[in-house]
């Protein structure tokens, strides 16, 4: 009887402890964890290197989930940089590799406790698909896959959605650590322009901003701005000469 006693204890202690490693909110009902445990201090570590947090009873479109705001503490900084994966799904589309994205932290950026903003909306797969319109359905579930790193411990002091409006006005602090999500895109896709549109003015947004910080990324950077003038500059000349 008092082995059994203990034993409801100790579920009740990991239970207690699970529930205060993740802030509620009213914009998803609920959260699982799956091979995640957690300490008393709230701090998460992975137990397989599959682990993964879903929260569900979202129902918000993708105006309205624009953006991601993430406050985390690693418990130690890692020595190299940390990858989450991240999913998303509706009623009619499961988790999958086409609603998949994953974004970055610098480790030089995990010494702290440090808020995060994710711009969703620059993703093709989240907020294109203007030919498919069965991919703009409602999101209803958020999956954000753990890192690999077995020995990592985060602690997730809040996590919330916001709208085009507030991510905007929240992208032009400079004082916010912005990760940007990266995506696989089809070849196909690209032959569609509300592909090709904003991936170029993302990508000049994004290069205009490293100039001043990166210089061997502004020498990249114009390296392959002239060399793909120049291939298209050779494609003129060589059909010019078969004309001729």
């Amino acid at each position: 009887m008092r082995n059994l006693f203990y034993l409801v204890l100790v579920a009740n202690l990991l239970i207690c402890s699970a529930a205060n490693a993740f802030i509620q909110s009213e914009q998803f009902s609920e959260f699982s964890l799956n091979d995640i445990e957690a300490d008393q201090q709230g701090f998460m570590q992975n137990t397989s290197g599959d682990g993964f947090i879903v929260l569900n009873g979202i129902e918000l479109n993708r105006s309205q989930m624009c953006g991601l705001a993430l406050t985390m503490e690693f418990k130690q900084a890692p020595f190299r940089a940390t990858i989450f994966d991240i999913y998303w799904r509706t009623a009619n589309v499961g988790f999958s590799e086409s609603q998949k994205s994953f974004f970055i932290v610098n480790q030089e950026d995990t010494s702290s406790r440090n808020s995060y903003l994710i711009p969703l909306c620059k993703l093709y797969n989240f907020s294109g698909n203007l030919n498919q319109p069965q991919n703009q359905a409602n999101i209803t579930a958020l999956r954000i896959d753990y890192p690999s790193n077995k020995n990592l411990s985060i602690r997730f002091d809040q996590l919330r959605f916001l709208d085009t409006l507030t991510m905007n006005a929240l992208l032009e602090d400079e004082n916010n650590i912005v990760l940007e999500p990266y995506e696989r895109i089809a070849g196909p896709a690209f032959t569609s322009f509300d592909v090709i549109i904003p991936k170029l003015i993302f990508a000049f947004d994004e290069g205009f901003k490293r100039f001043t910080k990166d210089l061997p990324f502004l020498f990249f950077w114009i390296s392959i701005i002239a060399l793909l003038k120049g291939l298209m500059l050779w494609s003129y000349v060589r059909q010019f000469r078969r004309d001729k």
